[in-house]
Protein backbone atom coordinates (compact mmCIF):
# COMPACT_ATOMS: atom_id res chain seq x y z
CA UNK A 1 0.00 0.00 0.00
CA UNK A 2 1.34 3.49 -0.87
CA UNK A 3 0.15 6.61 1.03
CA UNK A 4 1.07 10.46 1.67
CA UNK A 5 2.15 10.58 5.45
CA UNK A 6 1.71 13.82 7.19
CA UNK A 7 3.27 13.80 10.49
CA UNK A 8 2.63 16.69 13.60
CA UNK A 9 5.39 19.00 12.89
CA UNK A 10 4.53 19.94 9.31
CA UNK A 11 6.45 16.38 7.82
CA UNK A 12 5.12 14.99 4.91
CA UNK A 13 6.33 11.62 3.84
CA UNK A 14 5.16 9.53 0.46
CA UNK A 15 6.05 5.83 0.24
CA UNK A 16 5.08 2.83 1.19
CA UNK A 17 3.58 2.19 4.12
CA UNK A 18 2.41 -1.66 6.34
CA UNK A 19 1.44 -1.91 9.66
CA UNK A 20 4.65 -3.39 11.72
CA UNK A 21 4.93 -4.02 15.42
CA UNK A 22 8.17 -3.30 17.05
CA UNK A 23 9.33 -4.02 20.71
CA UNK A 24 5.68 -4.77 21.28
CA UNK A 25 4.28 -1.82 19.99
CA UNK A 26 2.33 -0.86 16.95
CA UNK A 27 4.13 1.47 14.16
CA UNK A 28 3.51 2.64 10.76
CA UNK A 29 6.82 1.82 8.60
CA UNK A 30 7.38 3.88 5.67
CA UNK A 31 9.74 3.56 3.14
CA UNK A 32 9.87 7.22 1.44
CA UNK A 33 10.48 7.35 -1.98
CA UNK A 34 12.85 10.38 -2.84
CA UNK A 35 14.05 11.04 -6.67
CA UNK A 36 14.31 7.48 -8.60
CA UNK A 37 14.59 5.66 -4.77
CA UNK A 38 12.90 4.10 -2.69
CA UNK A 39 14.70 5.05 1.15
CA UNK A 40 15.37 2.85 3.62
CA UNK A 41 12.11 2.32 6.24
CA UNK A 42 11.45 4.37 8.93
CA UNK A 43 8.93 3.70 12.22
CA UNK A 44 6.40 6.25 13.15
CA UNK A 45 4.52 6.02 16.13
CA UNK A 46 0.53 6.43 15.66
CA UNK A 47 0.66 9.69 18.37
CA UNK A 48 2.42 11.57 15.63
CA UNK A 49 0.27 10.94 12.55
CA UNK A 50 -1.71 13.95 11.81
CA UNK A 51 -3.28 12.71 8.25
CA UNK A 52 -3.10 9.43 6.46
CA UNK A 53 -3.84 9.15 2.53
CA UNK A 54 -3.83 6.52 1.02
CA UNK A 55 -2.73 6.45 -2.80
CA UNK A 56 -1.96 4.51 -6.14
CA UNK A 57 1.77 3.90 -6.64
CA UNK A 58 1.20 6.14 -9.41
CA UNK A 59 0.07 8.77 -7.23
CA UNK A 60 3.17 8.55 -4.71
CA UNK A 61 5.66 8.54 -7.78
CA UNK A 62 4.59 12.14 -9.19
CA UNK A 63 4.12 13.11 -5.62
CA UNK A 64 7.42 11.85 -4.24
CA UNK A 65 10.04 14.32 -2.94
CA UNK A 66 13.04 15.77 -5.68
CA UNK A 67 15.07 17.48 -3.41
CA UNK A 68 16.25 16.78 -0.04
CA UNK A 69 14.77 20.29 1.43
CA UNK A 70 11.71 18.14 0.75
CA UNK A 71 11.97 15.67 3.88
CA UNK A 72 12.93 16.29 7.38
CA UNK A 73 16.02 16.41 7.81
CA UNK A 74 16.56 12.38 10.11
CA UNK A 75 15.20 11.52 6.53
CA UNK A 76 17.17 13.17 4.18
CA UNK A 77 19.96 12.18 6.40
CA UNK A 78 19.50 8.62 4.86
CA UNK A 79 19.96 9.70 1.30
CA UNK A 80 23.01 8.60 -0.22
CA UNK A 81 25.79 11.45 -0.74
CA UNK A 82 27.31 9.47 -4.02
CA UNK A 83 24.24 7.81 -5.99
CA UNK A 84 26.64 5.82 -8.32
CA UNK A 85 28.10 3.62 -4.91
CA UNK A 86 24.94 3.77 -3.56
CA UNK A 87 23.56 1.12 -5.24
CA UNK A 88 26.58 -1.00 -5.96
CA UNK A 89 26.63 -4.83 -4.18
CA UNK A 90 28.83 -4.99 -0.73
CA UNK A 91 32.65 -6.00 -1.78
CA UNK A 92 32.37 -8.96 0.74
CA UNK A 93 29.44 -10.64 -2.12
CA UNK A 94 33.03 -11.32 -4.49
CA UNK A 95 32.08 -8.85 -7.10
CA UNK A 96 34.15 -6.21 -8.89
CA UNK A 97 33.27 -3.23 -8.67
CA UNK A 98 35.16 -2.26 -12.27
CA UNK A 99 32.17 -3.36 -14.60
CA UNK A 100 34.18 -5.87 -16.39
CA UNK A 101 32.17 -8.89 -15.24
CA UNK A 102 34.88 -10.78 -13.26
CA UNK A 103 35.00 -12.15 -9.67
CA UNK A 104 37.07 -11.58 -6.73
Amino acid sequence: MYAVVEQLGHATLIGRVEQVERFGVQFLQIEPLFKDWMLPPILLGGASLYRFTPCTPATAWNMRAKYCHELPPSVCALVPQDPELAFQPPAFLGFDSDDDGATL
